[in-house]
C-alpha cells in the first residue's frame, strides 16, 4: 500500500503543475517576493492504493476569497476512489511574512487563463 503522506506530495504536485499550465512557475512566484503557504488542509482517505498502481490526482481551484485559494482534489484510479482533499493556500510576503492585502499580479495575471 502507498503511504498515506505520499498523497500530500501529489496533491502539491497536482497544484504547481496546474499554476504552470496557467504560466506560473512556484520559482517566479516566490521570486517576486510571494509565498503561499497551505494555511488548511482536510483529507478523507476512501481506499489505500495498491504499490506500483497508477492513480490520477485532478485538481480544481475551486474558489477565491481575497488572498485565500481554495483547492478541491480526488485521487482516483481504475479501481475508483481513493482520497479526496481540500486545501486552503494565502499570499503572504515572504519577506516580512505577512498575509498581503491582494493576490500577487502575476496570479491574477493567470488566474484571467483558467477556462470557463
Amino acid at each position: 500500500m502507498v503511504w498515506h503522506g505520499s498523497y500530500v506530495v501529489w496533491l502539491e504536485e497536482a497544484r504547481l503543475e496546474y499554476f504552470r499550465a496557467l504560466g506560473v512557475e512556484y520559482t517566479d512566484l516566490v521570486g517576486s517576493g510571494c509565498e503561499l503557504p497551505v494555511i488548511d488542509l482536510s483529507i478523507r482517505y476512501h481506499r489505500a492504493i495498491k504499490m506500483g498502481a497508477e492513480a490520477v490526482v485532478k485538481v480544481c481551484l475551486c474558489e477565491i476569497k481575497g488572498v485565500r485559494i481554495n483547492w478541491d482534489y480526488r485521487i482516483e484510479s481504475a479501481e475508483g476512489l481513493h482520497v479526496t482533499a481540500r486545501l486552503t493556500l494565502v499570499a503572504i510576503d515572504r519577506h516580512k511574512a505577512k498575509i498581503l492585502r491582494q493576490l500577487p499580479p502575476l496570479i491574477q495575471a493567470a488566474l484571467t487563463r483558467i477556462p470557463g
